[in-house]
């Protein structure tokens, strides 16, 4: 609610200026300011939409859904690549794919080109099979009028090359890192090229933006910081079978998400014959869990020993208190809820947060470096923009 009270009647205002401003405000007691900001900034506009004391005003030439709709915009969208997500069916999920971050990309290009005037070479028919080429100024109403200009300028590529060079030059984003610089020049080029208007050129960010893809190389994860992130982060149980079967196994946030957390239970009944978690023979241990990359595709076959298989047990007693407490208050006869596995289902999530639900990809991702800066152990490094990094993390 802190952030709350910073809110001013009348006033407008980006969330990103309004952690610049307010950033020693928000977080006094926070170690890693960046996120902590973004984080109490986020719940705090939720709180004030639902409380209606926000609105949010549209200050872009055209919305992100109207402009996603723009008939160039939808022959590009439907060319690319989809999610691959089997399990994770919410919008929020099916959005985290390479066609909406070309999408937002596109959008910012558009939102920057729109209104600004710039010289042209245009090729003018003046009699039979007679042209002129003059220079002229336009101002640009958004990307789809630069894309037309394009395709009547006969093969004109500098004045186009020209602007959209001084569009990945522009100061706005001189914070950002090399790669975020790579996947705008990608996706205009796909742009053009997937509306069947090719245009191609070199651009190489690297001389005057971040690059930190080695940065933290040779940063790794011991074992003891395994047991310091657990015990010193103070896991529940939740957040230590997570912890250890994502490195038990091996696995990047969004296959555990999408794919163990929903195919792992079957796997396992299979391997030791039974439902009654609770009797399961270790012995049998390490457990063959077979699994395919979402990203990829590719399968692959990993294993988890008696620690992770421990804290699963653990983890699903918990689980069933937690179900047996929730349908007792419902009115529920807790004699019929006590049949130990009875609550999971083939094809359902193992591991579920306090309300229920299945784990997002974002909450499986932030759980290493959150738990890790609990424990003490957790270093910061430099980022791009507002973002933060930290040292102690694991596959993404």
């Amino acid at each position: 609610m802190e952030c709350v009270k910073l809110f001013k009647k009348g006033d407008q205002f980006q969330p990103k200026q309004f952690i610049e401003t307010n950033a020693d405000k928000l977080t006094r007691r926070s170690n890693n300011k960046i996120n902590a900001c973004q984080f109490t900034v986020s719940k705090g506009i939720k709180i004030g939409r639902e409380l209606g004391l926000l609105k949010y005003v549209e200050t872009k030439p055209i919305s992100f859904i109207d402009f996603s709709n723009l008939e160039s915009m939808q022959y590009f969208a439907n060319q690319l690549r989809g999610g691959k997500y089997k399990n994770l069916g919410s919008k929020k999920h099916k959005d985290n794919t390479t066609r909406r971050h070309y999408l937002l990309q596109l959008h910012y290009f558009n939102n920057w080109l729109y209104g600004k005037t710039f010289e042209f070479t245009i090729t003018r028919q003046i009699d039979v099979d007679v042209f002129k080429r003059e220079k002229t100024k336009v101002t640009l109403q958004g990307i789809e009028h630069f894309l037309k200009l394009f395709q009547d300028s006969m093969n004109a590529d500098s004045d186009f090359i020209r602007i959209i060079k001084m569009f990945l030059m522009d100061d706005m984003h001189k914070k950002c890192s090399a790669k975020y610089m790579v996947n705008k020049h990608c996706a205009i080029l796909s742009y053009f090229e997937k509306n069947n208007s090719p245009i191609k050129f070199k651009y190489s960010p690297y001389n005057n933006h971040a690059d930190y893809s080695e940065e933290n190389e040779n940063a790794t994860v011991s074992l003891d910081d395994v047991h310091k992130i657990i015990v010193q982060g103070k896991a529940s149980p939740l957040e230590k079978v997570v912890v250890l079967c994502k490195f038990h196994r091996g696995l990047d946030s969004s296959t555990f998400a999408d794919r163990f957390n929903f195919q792992a239970w079957e796997q396992l009944v299979k391997w030791f014959g039974m439902t009654d978690y609770e009797n399961w023979d270790l012995s049998k241990c390490p457990v063959p869990i077979r699994l395919s990359r979402v990203k990829t595709g590719y399968t692959h076959t990993g294993y988890l020993e008696r620690d992770a298989i421990k804290s699963i047990q653990e983890y699903l007693n918990y689980r069933h208190d937690v179900y047996i407490k929730t349908n007792t208050r419902k009115g529920v006869d807790e004699s019929s809820l006590r049949g130990k596995s009875d609550f999971i289902q083939n094809g359902n999530p193992m591991f579920v947060t306090r309300n229920n639900e299945m784990l997002s990809i974002d909450w499986v991702s932030r759980l290493v470096p959150r738990l890790a800066r609990k424990a003490g152990i957790q270093e910061t490094i430099a980022g791009n923009r507002l973002q933060d990094r930290s040292e102690k993390t694991v596959m993404n």
